[in-house]
């Protein structure tokens, strides 16, 4: 099972944005993809976390990965 708050933080965060992009509206993208991000409760399902292992792309995302 999926919870709602996973399905939300990739619906906005997948793939997340990467550290180059210092444009405004990432800036904006960014804030709520990290309140999405902590809105998750731990532990997650191994369901949940193939599903979120898909959002994160080759550098740190500004800390967040």
């Amino acid at each position: 099972m999926i919870r709602d708050q996973v399905r939300e933080f990739v619906r906005l965060g997948c793939p997340l944005p990467s550290e180059q992009d210092n444009s405004e509206e990432g800036d904006e993208a960014f804030d709520e993809m990290e309140r999405a991000l902590h809105a998750i409760e731990k532990p997650v399902t191994d369901e949940e976390a193939l599903l979120l292992v898909t959002c994160f792309g080759d550098d740190d995302c500004f800390g967040l990965a």
